[in-house]
């Protein structure tokens, strides 16, 4: 039997299947959970279809089960990917806005920098201005590593999807 939406274990008089055998009507269930003897679970979908011989008195039903584990899975995955991948995007537009932030401040530090008659103890604290924000250019140069680096490219995000579509194309087919 499968469970019901909060996960308890159905009934026989409650297990759509069973009621599906009784009523004698055909149906299909979608993302079921359903036990195995040993008690473990595993995502199905499964179909009650109705057999009736020529006088259209049913003869029994047939009843077949697909377990969803890899699917569920490689649809885990897909989702992983997608995260990484806005991830990726996200980290890739705040070190781009970082970058333009920096460029504004390096340049701003260079033209102060530039006066002759600048206090030495000024001089000193833009020099570290200028520092820190080239100490920042390296931090958002890495975050651009991370962004083209990330696994999520378009190409793989494709090639899962497609990887997926293929192996179930010819379960389900």
């Amino acid at each position: 039997h499968h469970t019901a939406e909060d996960g308890t274990r159905l009934s026989e008089a409650d297990c759509r299947i069973m009621k599906a055998m009784r009523t004698k009507t055909a149906c299909r269930l979608d993302h079921e959970l359903l036990w195995r003897k040993d008690g473990t679970s595993f995502p199905a979908s499964c179909s009650v279809t109705p057999l009736r011989d020529g006088t259209d008195v049913e003869s029994g039903a047939v009843i077949s089960f697909l377990d969803l584990t890899e699917r569920k899975a490689l649809e885990l995955q897909v989702r992983q990917v997608q995260k990484m991948e806005a991830l990726g995007q996200l980290a890739a537009g705040v070190a781009h806005d970082f970058n333009n932030l920096l460029t504004v401040m390096k340049g701003y530090s260079d033209l102060v920098l530039l006066q002759k008659d600048l206090p030495a103890v000024s001089r000193t604290r833009i020099e570290e201005i200028k520092k820190a924000a080239d100490r920042a250019t390296v931090l958002t140069g890495q975050l651009f590593a991370f962004a083209r680096g990330s696994p999520s490219t378009p190409e793989k995000l494709r090639a899962l999807r497609r990887s997926f579509r293929e192996r179930h194309r010819h379960r389900d087919g």
